[in-house]
């Protein structure tokens, strides 16, 4: 797909528009994740009845096990990539995967040589 010269280059990068499809489904991705962490911290302090109590709990055990299993295997690279910090602890562990996989795309596509938008339209 080629672009007029002069013209803005587009990207179906995640992250690099905001009217990508991809964009969206992270965006839904990460308000999913908050929804997920309120519902099981609102567990913790007033406990769901029965056996919705020990789901919720689990499913928090689970959560947090997966956050930091990911950013254990993936902080080296995220420092590589300029993401360093508590912040970066942070969105990972909040997030997981729908906050870090946007940005090792970018890092991949830009490793080999490509700027996002000439590689959207490889």
């Amino acid at each position: 797909m080629s672009r007029k010269p002069g013209s803005p280059p587009t990207s179906s990068i995640p992250g690099n528009s905001r009217n990508s499809p991809m964009t969206f489904f992270y965006k839904v991705g990460q308000i999913l994740c908050i929804a997920i962490w309120a519902t099981a911290i609102y567990n913790l302090l007033l406990p769901f009845p029965g056996i919705w109590y020990t789901i919720a709990l689990y499913f928090l055990i689970i959560m947090v096990v997966i956050h930091l299993a990911e950013w254990l295997v993936l902080r080296r690279r995220l420092d590589q990539l300029g993401c360093q910090g508590g912040g970066t602890f942070l969105k990972v562990f909040i997030f997981g995967f729908f906050w870090w996989l946007p940005i090792l795309l970018e890092g991949r596509k830009n490793a080999d040589g490509l700027n996002p938008a000439e590689a959207a339209n490889d």
